[in-house]
């Protein structure tokens, strides 16, 4: 029955959280310097970022939302369908001609490029409105995973949250980017 875990399932959840918090403090103390927090010192490889990416784009919203608006949505259908298929498409562009020159021009972001490329107010106006629409993205992410803790442990919506912020927060925090790359990189292992 859901909301009712045994004596072991709480053991190998709070395994787990231990297990990744552990994993990101181990991490942290090689990070020295911005670098080595945003972009992993420039040393991991393209398997890991392409596999992060993938992993990101690929989030549980997208495998369920994505065919419920397909079907039977307003305005989705196969012309949405067509965004949906032609996606991996783009990532494949992304991760083969961006990323290098990323790479190559030792830059952190897009952002970064928008200022040499353009100016500091580009960078600044795309970078803010990103910031403005990714808290909405990541509002409706928050909202349907707590909705999932709070169902299967039973703790309730507002912990769930609580939990899941918190977590996430620390482990980014201390994991930086490499932390978020070798996680995202075992949903595929």
């Amino acid at each position: 029955m859901l909301g009712s875990l045994t004596q072991l399932d709480w053991t190998i959840i709070c395994a787990y959280l231990a297990g990744i918090m552990g994993f990101a403090i181990w991490l942290s103390r090689g990070q020295n310097s911005r670098e080595d927090y945003y972009v992993g010192a420039r040393r991991v490889g393209p398997w890991p970022v392409a596999l992060s990416i993938m992993a990101t784009q690929c989030s549980t919203n997208s495998i369920l939302g994505a065919p419920a608006f397909v079907a039977f949505a307003a305005g989705g259908g196969l012309v949405w369908l067509q965004y949906e298929l032609a996606l991996p498409l783009a990532m494949i562009f992304l991760i083969l001609f961006v990323m290098p020159l990323f790479r190559h021009l030792k830059l952190v972001s897009i952002y970064e490029y928008l200022e040499l490329r353009f100016d500091l107010r580009t960078r600044l106006a795309l970078s803010g409105l990103f910031l403005f629409i990714r808290a909405f993205a990541t509002a409706v992410t928050v909202y349907s995973i707590a909705l999932v803790i709070d169902l299967i442990t039973g703790v309730g919506f507002f912990w769930s949250v609580m939990l899941l912020g918190t977590f996430t927060v620390v482990y980014d925090i201390f994991g930086g980017i490499r932390g978020v790359i070798y996680s995202d990189e075992q949903r595929f292992k």
